[in-house]
């Protein structure tokens, strides 16, 4: 699930894994895991809701995306100072202190957001079969159905063989709904696929090596 994440006065890019157990925070992680994995509490995340396509003014007050001191980029409250073509110059009016040339597509005016609260989370779950439970017990191949799905967290139970999902889009939930059946479906063919060929490796070295065995002569030539 895409978030924005305050940290110390500016918004980063970051995905919503899952929900922490004490059901109080998101942990979350960042791309290309510049920053560890951690939990935030939920004043300090946003979803992106509505962008809009507001002309940008000389004084607006806007959100622009600066590079910050880390090498990375978030996104800062400003002020327009000047307009030249397509580049916008800004001074950020939160947060670390900034003065800069940015692209116009790196600045928002009258975005949407929506402020994460515990009561906004909707939440279902998804029964697993049996022969699947080990598969869905790698971190791994839950991640694999989640990243399908999108805006979505989900948390697999072992004892239950469920999966929880959790998410503020309401139709995120029905489309892992709907999906499930045909994803658990991919997983038992590619597992059966996987079995017939490790099958047929080891019927190949077992005759090769029933080959090498029967053969009483060894040719010699001059």
């Amino acid at each position: 699930m895409n978030i924005e994440v305050n940290i110390d006065g500016v918004y980063y890019p970051a995905t919503a894994e899952r929900l922490s157990k004490d059901e109080s925070s998101l942990e979350v992680s960042y791309p290309g895991d510049w920053r560890p994995k951690e939990a935030v509490s939920f004043p300090n995340c946003r979803v992106l809701q509505a962008q809009s396509s507001h002309a940008i003014h000389k004084g607006d007050t806007i959100e622009a995306l600066f590079e910050q001191t880390n090498g990375q980029c978030g996104w800062q409250r400003a002020s327009v100072r000047e307009i030249k073509a397509e580049f916008i110059v800004v001074d950020s009016i939160e947060g670390p202190q900034h003065t800069d040339v940015v692209a116009a597509n790196k600045c928002r005016n009258g975005a949407q957001y929506t402020r994460i609260t515990a009561a906004e989370l909707r939440t279902e779950t998804i029964g697993v079969p049996e022969d699947l439970v080990d598969h869905f017990s790698i971190d791994a191949n839950l991640l694999e159905f989640q990243n399908t799905v999108k805006d979505i967290s989900m948390s697999f139970d072992k004892e239950r063989r469920e999966i929880k999902l959790n998410s503020f889009v309401s139709l995120s939930l029905k489309k892992a709904v709907v999906l499930s059946e045909m994803f658990f479906r991919d997983v038992r063919l590619k597992s059966q696929l996987r079995a017939r060929a490790e099958e047929a490796e080891r019927l190949l070295q077992h005759g090769s090596q029933r080959n090498e065995k029967d053969s009483p002569f060894v040719d010699e030539f001059e």
